[in-house]
């Protein structure tokens, strides 16, 4: 895997809490602590797509009605506030 360098502006108080988590000790750089979060947001997202598809793929299905799915949608967007 090859590396390319990619310029990000953030606020300032992110840049403390990057800086925090390297001086922790928990991560050698802050290229490491940005890495480590896009991995574990991939991570997270293909593990989100196996459940789906296997929810997809599953003999037991059940119908929802209109007003379930809403509210569930609703309870999944409010959490992601």
């Amino acid at each position: 895997m090859s590396n390319t360098a990619l310029n990000v502006p953030i606020a300032d108080s992110h840049r403390a809490f990057v800086e925090s988590q390297v001086r922790s000790g928990a991560f050698t750089s802050s290229a490491a602590y940005v890495q480590s979060l896009i991995g574990r947001d991939r991570d997270a997202l293909e593990n989100l797509r196996v459940k789906i598809v296997a929810g997809i793929n599953s003999p037991r299905k059940t119908i929802w009605s209109r007003e379930v799915g809403l509210e569930l949608l609703a309870d999944v967007l409010a959490q992601g506030k």
